[in-house]
């Protein structure tokens, strides 16, 4: 195939007539400016300062919650464990005993059970559900929100899981379990 004569100025596509020039690259402001970096406290030190009155609308219940920023910094509990996060925000899974006017009784993965004051009760018409919530010091659990699992879920699978975590937290979350004595 040709184009043409073979000289460069024939060629289909178009050729450099100036060596083009560019422009320094601009650095961004952050650089520019440097800022000190802050140390960030954490969800449950921020949560710590502040009431215990938590009673958002129904409507809001399934927003996330301004507490914690992700699953991974709310630990995963079973009955056996509780005592040590009294207090604290955590993530229960259990099966749905019962449910009252503004309560849901929960088996837990190690076969407790736990009360959980809920925000809206349609979400607990299923077999298995996570909460989120804090552990209150009356052994109850504070809704902060609530996932709904499918009815074939393995809760003494879900509970082995707990354990190994606890005894191998390297190989798991270790923030998870770093609180927990013992660790």
């Amino acid at each position: 195939m040709s184009f043409g004569n073979n000289s460069r100025n024939s060629f289909p596509f178009p050729q450099k007539t100036q060596q083009q020039q560019r422009p320094p690259p601009q650095i961004p402001f952050q650089q520019q400016n440097p800022q000190p970096k802050q140390q960030m406290k954490t969800d449950s030190e921020n949560y710590a300062k502040q009431e215990t009155n938590y009673n958002p609308s129904p409507a809001l219940s399934r927003q996330p919650s301004r507490l914690y920023t992700s699953q991974e910094t709310v630990p995963p509990i079973s009955y056996a464990t509780m005592n040590t996060y009294l207090g604290s925000t955590v993530r229960v899974v259990g099966r749905v005993l019962e449910v009252e006017s503004g309560t849901a009784k929960l088996q837990m993965c190690d076969g407790g059970e736990l009360v959980i004051k809920i925000i809206n009760p349609q979400y607990y018409q299923c077999k298995f559900v996570e909460v989120t919530g804090r552990l209150n010091r009356d052994n109850t659990l504070q809704e902060y929100t609530a996932i709904q699992f499918n009815d074939d879920f393995d809760l003494d699978v879900y509970n082995n899981e707990l354990e190994i975590s606890r005894k191998f937290p390297s190989i798991f979350h270790e923030s998870d379990t770093k609180d927990i004595k013992g660790f």
